[in-house]
């Protein structure tokens, strides 16, 4: 916005203390108030900014033919870093929660495999989803030796090696 305020002002600026060439008298805006001119410029900013160039306000001297040059491609610029940005964030959510689905899966086979209590499960649950906000220590599951821990002690299989191992394999897709 203040990019978008800026750019204005120096359109303003251009178009209402230059010589009778600028954009505001040859688009007939010389006679506006200093709000109408402002919005007039708002306008003319915007519509460069997002490439739209309806060509309703014209400029003839260099400086704001060159003005205008660099609005195109500051908008152009703008414009793919802020969607490429957006793009971003979005895969990044879309993975995330992929993630989280996968291991609250694997977390229901060891619950089904081992009949793992309601109280465990949903604390393993938490836990999950507390670090994909993250925010773990809300839980108090820090990390997956602790949370592996839980399980193991719920299950009373820690003896059992191969019960430790399958543990180990599908809660590594849990943690």
């Amino acid at each position: 916005i203040l990019v978008f305020h800026t750019l204005a002002c120096y359109w303003f600026w251009l178009g209402r203390f230059n010589d009778h060439e600028s954009w505001g008298f040859i688009n007939k805006f010389n006679n506006d108030s200093d709000l109408d001119f402002y919005i007039a410029s708002v306008y003319f900013v915007m519509q460069t900014f997002t490439s739209t160039g309806y060509g309703d306000i014209q400029s003839r001297n260099y400086v704001e033919l060159l003005t205008r040059v660099f609005m195109i491609i500051f908008g152009v610029v703008l414009y793919s870093l802020f969607t490429g940005k957006l793009s971003d964030e979005i895969s990044k959510t879309v993975t995330e929660g992929e993630l989280v689905s996968e291991k609250l899966k694997a977390l229901q086979r060891l619950s089904d495999a081992y009949r793992l209590e309601k109280l465990t499960t949903n604390r393993i649950t938490d836990s999950i989803h507390a670090k994909a906000l993250k925010n773990a220590e809300h839980v108090g599951l820090e990390d997956c030796s602790d949370l592996k821990g839980a399980f193991l002690l719920a299950t009373n299989q820690e003896q059992d090696q191969e019960v430790y191992n399958w543990c180990s394999l599908e809660y590594g897709k849990i943690c």
